[in-house]
């Protein structure tokens, strides 16, 4: 048993005299701590799920007001899922490269779904059904319904 102390003494001297020693010539001990933490976490780009589903703004539209019929318009909480939102193009040819509440509702307005889904500040009804930030695209975002907030369904990303 004694020489089983006299081995953890020793190791914990030399331990500790190497960091010492390294302090005193100012090793630089970063350079280590990143190389194992590449090794162990590479920092690499991270891959999709290949069942990850994406969607063209338009066919997002669609994919919000699906949701937002699956929740009973507001009276049910239910996560519906989440999406890839690419960039895509819109009648004109132009590149959409932001999603705001105003790009989502342009459809609405054009397919008379605003008595089902709403966004006063978009000119589509009296309510907010919806809340979401800007995002570039292309982003993955999340669908949920919260009926506590008077039906809001929110679109994070």
């Amino acid at each position: 048993m004694e020489a089983v102390e006299l081995i953890v003494y020793i190791s914990a001297a030399i331990i500790l005299g190497v960091l010492v020693l390294g302090f005193l010539v100012n090793f630089n001990y970063e350079s280590i701590y990143n190389g194992l933490k590449d090794v162990f976490f590479p920092s690499g780009e991270t891959e999709l799920p290949k069942d990850l589903q994406q969607l063209t703004v338009y066919e997002f539209g669609e994919y919000v007001y699906k949701c937002w019929k699956s929740c009973g318009y507001g009276e049910m909480d239910k996560v519906c899922g989440t999406v890839l939102v690419k960039e895509s193009r819109d009648e004109n040819g132009t590149m959409i490269t932001n999603l705001n509440k105003e790009t989502l509702f342009k459809p609405f307005l054009k397919l008379n779904w605003c008595d089902s889904i709403q966004c006063k500040s978009c000119g589509c009804g009296y309510r907010e059904d919806v809340d979401m930030a800007d995002m570039v695209l292309p982003h993955v975002v999340e669908l949920s319904c919260d009926s506590a907030r008077n039906g809001t369904l929110h679109i994070k990303g």
